[in-house]
């Protein structure tokens, strides 16, 4: 089923899932690159279903002595 809008509960739930997937991400050493709304998708078709950070295709894993020098994404 689609969503039309999200109440501010329903934003902040979802918010907190992104927030959560990054921070998991981050603590591995890999940085996603490429985060927009198509590559957030739901885990089942439910409502209220868990968010699932999908495509990293992009992604890079930071080794300790590197900075990522290099811009990448999607164009908007």
């Amino acid at each position: 089923e689609r969503k039309d809008h999200y109440t501010e509960d329903e934003a902040r739930a979802v918010m907190l899932q992104i927030n959560s997937a990054i921070q998991h991400c981050h603590s591995k050493g890999v940085v996603h690159r490429d985060i927009k709304p198509e590559n957030l998708l739901y885990f089942r078709k439910e409502p209220d279903e868990t968010i699932k950070l999908a495509d990293f295709g992009l992604s890079y894993i930071l080794k300790s002595d590197a900075l990522i020098s290099s811009c990448c994404g999607t164009p908007r």
